[in-house]
């Protein structure tokens, strides 16, 4: 919610203002402060995040695209020249969804020959697909084990997590979309099949799509963790200070 989200967002500012603390407590000019803080900034928000994700791309590859296209088209393109052929075979391997009345052209010949088709297009791009997904799975493996490297990867993890735009989320819900695609083709698929046609009574008994997510939830971890980065650098500001209170009392 708002709260958890403002909870986030206040742990990451108390976190920044600690380094502030700390810097400013070394004794600098303000010029050397502002050139250190802005150093810190660079490294924690600009080059970790990067460093880490670069390793992930160049540790776990993502499959081409254009390969993954290009397989497609050529059973796209295969699938379109054979669809009665197809369609035989559909029908051999399915003999449950042969038409009773064989009598009777089926008004649904195209879409049977395309629903046929749409198998062996799902067959020739699949293991690439679970390649691409594996690879990506993967690679959000390595960032979430090397995140701990920076606040700034944690904090944008953790509002991933609570927008629900995080690529786990993306992830579970194009699953879930796939899943419902093939409910919604399950119940017309047979009907189609034995040319049967939609009535009005039907539509209240029509597949509805619901999403509901499955992902665990990991902002509670990140907001530890920067809590975590704050308490350290807390910790070494109040360890300065009393330092340099000792000093400053003994120099007096």
């Amino acid at each position: 919610g708002v709260f958890w989200l403002l909870l986030l967002i206040s742990i990451y500012v108390l976190f920044w203002f600690a380094v502030s603390f700390l810097v400013s407590l070394l004794g600098w000019s303000s010029g050397q402060n502002a050139i250190v803080l802005v150093s810190v900034w660079v490294v924690l928000v600009l080059l970790v995040p990067s460093i880490v994700s670069q390793l992930a791309n160049a540790v776990y590859p993502v499959p081409s695209r254009i390969n993954m296209i290009h397989n497609y088209r050529v059973a796209e393109a295969d699938a379109e020249k054979r669809a009665s052929e197809i369609l035989t075979s559909y029908y051999r391997d399915h003999p449950e969804l042969g038409q009773q009345d064989s009598t009777q052209a089926n008004q649904y010949q195209f879409w049977l020959e395309y629903f046929a088709s749409v198998d062996i297009l799902k067959k020739a791009v699949q293991p690439v697909l679970d390649e691409y997904d594996g690879a990506l799975a993967r690679q959000q493996q390595w960032v979430g084990r090397f995140k701990v490297l920076s606040p700034a990867i944690l904090f944008q993890d953790g509002l991933n997590d609570l927008a629900g735009t995080s690529t786990a989320h993306y992830t579970d819900f194009r699953h879930q979309v796939i899943e419902f695609n093939e409910t919604w083709r399950n119940y017309f698929i047979p009907r189609m099949f034995a040319n049967v046609l939609l009535q009005a009574s039907d539509l209240d008994q029509l597949p509805e799509p619901r999403y509901q997510s499955r992902v665990e939830p990991v902002w509670a971890n990140d907001l530890l963790l920067i809590v975590g980065f704050a308490a350290v650098v807390l910790g070494v500001s109040f360890r300065v200070y009393q330092t340099s209170s000792a000093e400053r009392w003994l120099a007096s």
